[in-house]
């Protein structure tokens, strides 16, 4: 080989290497073209998780608000004495005779029990149930006082449904006799409620 091949493959050698230096940065260039697209596309991600989060955090804070207004509207149980008491005390006060008035046991409302049809169930661990308690009770006493105390019974600042009525007469016309059964609700932390 003569010295002008040489110079001519040293050249090209040169040439080749000069091109391929020059490709480095492009080639960079795009590997850093590409990391900054995932950088972006990870940022609006991260900025979507970040406004989910602000949103579910909303709707917690939302719900535990709910959670205690709802509370309000149920009974504890250092309210149900005071509620037979002031069932008593509407009855005499309408001259009603209460001759029987029976607690029995909680029991946990399940969605069967609702009356829009839905049998929605989870499987998910709940910490409270809404439960609710019936007390029978039978009362004597003219039919506008029983309507009265229906009436006064609705009209409670907890929520309370009347069920099972059913009137008869008595010897004593206008005396009348019921009985029925008043629901009420509460919160109950469901390993305490029968089912």
């Amino acid at each position: 080989m003569t010295n002008k091949g040489i110079n001519e493959t040293a050249y090209i050698s040169c040439g080749v290497i000069v091109i391929l230096l020059m490709l480095i940065p492009f080639a960079n260039l795009y590997g850093l073209m590409k990391v900054e697209k995932t950088l972006k596309n990870e940022e609006a991600r991260l900025e979507v998780l970040q406004k989910n989060v602000r949103m579910l955090t909303t709707s917690k804070k939302r719900l535990i608000k709910e959670k205690e207004e709802f509370s309000e509207l149920l009974f504890q149980d250092r309210d149900i004495p005071d509620f037979l008491d002031d069932i008593s005390q509407m009855s005499r006060n309408l001259n009603l005779n209460i001759l029987d008035m029976k607690t029995k046991d909680f029991y946990i409302i399940t969605p069967e029990e609702e009356d829009d049809g839905s049998q929605n169930k989870t499987e998910e661990t709940v910490q409270e149930v809404l439960s609710a308690l019936p007390i029978d009770i039978k009362v004597t006493g003219p039919f506008t006082s029983i309507v009265q105390l229906f009436d006064e019974i609705e009209n409670y600042r907890q929520i309370t449904n009347i069920k099972n009525i059913r009137i008869r007469n008595i010897k004593k016309y206008p005396t009348l006799e019921c009985f029925f059964t008043i629901v009420i609700y509460s919160l109950k932390q469901q390993q305490m409620v029968q089912k």
